[in-house]
């Protein structure tokens, strides 16, 4: 085989393995039932990713919009005191 297909071959199954681990990533997030704060803090994370880049606009999902009320509750719960 030429080199290239060789190559093309390799580069097919590295995008199928990555693919596959992907879905299984998924999977398991899913069967762990995961809370509204998590997926939050993902989307944030993707915001973070997004800000690196080169884009000069970000489009923030709607519900994306909502989480400065969850974040200062947060922020309220662990600064209040313990009531004993």
């Amino acid at each position: 085989m030429p080199a290239r297909i060789l190559e093309a071959d390799a580069e097919k199954q590295a995008l199928i393995e990555e693919a596959e681990g992907k879905a299984k990533a998924i999977e398991l997030i899913n069967n762990a039932n995961p809370t509204a704060a998590y997926v939050t803090m993902q989307g944030f994370d993707a915001l973070k990713v997004l800000a690196n880049g080169n884009s000069t606009k970000i489009i923030v999902p709607s519900e994306l919009q909502n989480v400065t009320g969850l974040l200062t509750t947060m922020a309220e719960t662990i600064k209040e005191p313990t009531k004993k």
